[in-house]
């Protein structure tokens, strides 16, 4: 340690002139303060802005100086034999030398900072966004970097060794796993783990850096060659370790299944559960039959039938990177639409490429057609041949809630809300005649969400009153009477299930509108909600409760609508809700529904034409 310490004074000695450098920079700054014009506070703001970008650009250049000096200009002309005459390690040497590099260029580092960092907070926070200790730390540790980074360079260049070839090869190697690794790990907001992969790396090329300067003097003496080899050797090693480990670990990670989830939560159309939670250190979410258990990745949207769904993912092209990094939110315009059948396992039917704002889209049951509305223009799309059968115009979309149905292969079924008349209209296209007919509407609507489609039944919320129309003569209407606080569920029978959101929650049950049943619950459950019909009788209900630390709970009963009772609770079990959650109606095509339990992940299934409740086959 005795001769870290001397090695390390005589190198500062040696390069004291820095220090007058630096104070030379920092007064460079406050000459703005003398010249006559703008106020003082403008003044004092340009010497902040002035003194910050000086002190940047001298900290950083003499860090990359520092760093081509450190060991590379004495290993080149020779004259590190010096240290090795007396009883010194190489270790010993790299070490001192470190150590002055280190002192120079925090000394140097404060003093020239020392006005843009220590002017009023005012004048600081108007320039930046950092805070002055963020900012201060930021530009030191980027500073160590680029010395330890230049003085690597600087033994494989001043070497003049053909091992420098193989370097780069190694060099190419490391940014290609780099990306292989980062790049996947960002398209799926796996930030958490993007964090972990650039520690480790940056860990180890400190490591590798550090250790590997003391490990080419202690080896390779006062022989360039034998340096450049050494220290090669050495950072590859430790870079190489680091950089696959990460690789594996983001693989790992992109891995995750929905039995890795908790705090799972999620949402059901069909049989198809969109199912999101925190999984490996992330929150992946996955689109799930839940008559199977079959899985797919969920991306930017999706739409289904039956057990096929058709799941609409960013491209990884140019623009959308373009689109991403340019500022604010923009929505991307390269798409990949995958059409997936979700039987016992997940069977591709088709990658269709598609482009522009893509603002709906329907699939049909068997997979052999999607129909999409982008860009104005509804298309309706061969999967197996990737052809387009035929188009038409349909405007802009004034509302994502807008929803597509292919009613048989040749005809598509668009719902068209409109937000501003707060009104609903039904039309079919018949991709053969290349025509349009009106099916239905404008219908009242409260919002330009609220509306079930089960097959050929439509279910609509206007204002005080829900309607269900068979599509087949829609001009047959059934009204129901709901308050502005309860949520109605048409049940197979032509019952209703009328439940309340708010305090005191409870279910009733009516029948041409007369009361039938009424089921309070108690006084710690907040609202009520039904799910799904089980059976002829059977409604599967959540109640919402709120815990004493003010965290919102669920229980998941079945209730027998013709006695009034609940029976089978599952605390902290959420049965998976459809969109809108205030209104529903019994749906033929689900046969199975999710129940999950948020704490531990797990995932159930209920049979909704017995009941009986099953873990999920994922």
């Amino acid at each position: 340690m005795t001769h870290v310490f001397a090695i390390a004074r005589r190198e500062i000695e040696e390069r004291a002139f820095i220090f007058v450098e630096a104070i030379a920079i920092a007064l460079i700054s406050p000459v703005i303060l003398a010249i006559p014009y703008g106020s003082f506070s403008d003044r004092k703001s340009a010497v902040v802005m002035l003194g910050f970008v000086l002190s940047i650009a001298f900290t950083w250049a003499l860090a990359l100086i520092l760093g081509a000096t450190l060991v590379g200009r004495e290993l080149s002309e020779r004259r590190l034999s010096f240290f090795f005459t007396r009883p010194v390690s190489g270790a010993a040497v790299w070490f001192g030398k470190l150590l002055a590099a280190v002192v120079l260029l925090a000394v140097s580092f404060a003093i020239v900072h020392a006005i843009p960092l220590g002017m009023g907070i005012s004048e600081w926070r108007t320039f930046s966004t950092l805070s002055r200790q963020a900012a201060a730390v930021s530009i030191l540790a980027i500073a160590v970097v680029l010395m330890l980074l230049s003085h690597v360079l600087s033994t494989w260049i001043r070497s003049r060794s053909p091992i420098l070839g193989l370097d780069f090869v190694a060099l190419l190697l490391t940014i290609g796993l780099l990306i292989a690794t980062a790049e996947p790990l960002a398209l799926a907001f796996a930030l958490g783990p993007a964090f972990n992969v650039t520690a480790v790396f940056i860990a180890a090329l400190l490591i590798a850096t550090i250790g590997g300067g003391a490990w080419q003097l202690s080896r390779g003496r006062i022989d360039a060659g034998r340096n450049h080899r050494e220290l090669s050797a050495f950072v590859w090693s430790i870079v190489g370790v680091a950089v696959l480990s990460a690789f594996g670990y983001s693989r790992w990670v992109l891995a995750a299944t929905p039995k890795d989830l908790t705090d799972v939560g999620g949402a059901q159309r069909g049989n198809i559960v969109r199912l999101h939670g925190r999984a490996r250190g992330f929150y992946p979410e996955f689109l799930m039959n839940a008559a199977t258990g079959a899985f797919v990745r969920a991306g930017w949207s999706h739409f289904e039938s039956g057990d096929v769904v058709a799941v609409l993912a960013p491209s990884e092209t140019l623009q959308n990177a373009k689109r991403a990094f340019s500022g604010g939110f923009q929505r991307p315009s390269d798409w990949m639409l995958t059409v997936t059948r979700l039987a016992k396992t997940p069977e591709r039917i088709a990658v269709l490429p598609l482009s522009g704002r893509v603002d709906a889209g329907g699939v049909s049951a068997d997979g052999s057609r999607v129909a999409v509305a982008a860009e104005q223009i509804l298309t309706v799309y061969d999967t197996r041949s990737g052809h387009a059968l035929g188009s038409a115009k349909v405007g802009w979309l004034s509302s994502s809630g807008a929803q597509i149905q292919l009613v048989t292969p040749d005809v598509v079924r668009l719902f068209l809300p409109n937000e501003g008349a707060h009104t609903l209209m039904v039309q079919d296209f018949d991709v053969r005649t290349r025509r349009w007919t009106a099916v239905a509407g404008p219908i009242a609507l409260k919002n330009a969400f609220l509306y079930r489609v089960v097959g050929d039944k439509l279910l609509t919320r206007g204002n005080g009153q829900l309607e269900l129309r068979d599509l087949r003569n829609p001009n047959a209407v059934q009204a129901f009477a709901a308050g502005h606080d309860n949520g109605v569920w048409v049940m197979r029978d032509g019952r209703q299930a009328i439940y309340h959101y708010g305090h005191a929650a409870y279910i009733e049950i009516r029948r041409n509108g007369v009361q039938q049943r009424l089921v309070n619950f108690g006084p710690g459950v907040e609202s009520v909600r039904v799910v799904e019909e089980i059976g002829d009788h059977r409604l599967l209900v959540m109640a919402y409760s709120r815990s004493r630390n003010e965290k919102f709970d669920t229980t998941t009963y079945l209730l027998d609508t013709n006695s009034g009772l609940l029976s089978a609770p599952m605390a902290h079990t959420t049965a998976a809700v459809a969109w809108p959650g205030s209104i529903g109606i019994a749906d033929p095509a689900v046969t199975h529904h999710a129940l999950l339990h948020r704490e531990t992940g797990k995932i159930d299934v209920i049979d909704v034409r017995t009941g009986a409740i099953s873990h999920s086959a994922e």
